[in-house]
């Protein structure tokens, strides 16, 4: 088994963000993650799910993609995208990491929010919600 040997070094930025690249020489792959301090846990009650919804339409387009666009983006660099009210995290290939920082990027802070997707994904947390409430 060979010993694994991460590097990590945290940087604020000029903008208020702090970026955290960890590399681990041994791996092929790229994982980048945007984690937002928003989500369920700084929601009032008046705004109760609002954050969940908003985080399941991260990846129902971008302003430049349709809503199929994103997922297909994802499929072409061989990885996975997994968005939430608190971010969103993308893995990939090596040397497919310049475009995925720049499509977590655009789910992140450019997501269209379409009133049709909101509905339909809006109608699939319902339906969650009673199978959930249903199983014993």
């Amino acid at each position: 088994m060979s010993d694994v040997r991460l590097e990590l070094l945290e940087r604020s930025l000029a903008n208020g963000l702090t970026r955290v690249p960890l590399r681990n020489p041994g791996v092929e792959t790229f994982a980048v993650a945007v984690s937002l301090r928003a989500g369920q846990g700084v929601e009032t009650d008046a705004q109760h799910g609002i954050a969940y919804l908003t985080g399941a339409c991260l990846e129902e387009g971008t302003r430049r993609r349709s809503s199929v666009e994103p997922a297909e983006a994802v499929e072409g660099l061989g990885g996975s995208l997994d968005a939430a009210a608190n971010g969103a995290t993308l893995q990939c290939p090596v040397d497919e990491a310049a475009k995925a920082v720049r499509l977590v990027r655009e789910v992140c802070l450019e997501p269209a929010f379409t009133p049709r997707e909101v509905r339909r994904v809006q109608q699939e947390v319902l339906a969650e919600i009673e199978a959930e409430d249903a199983d014993p």
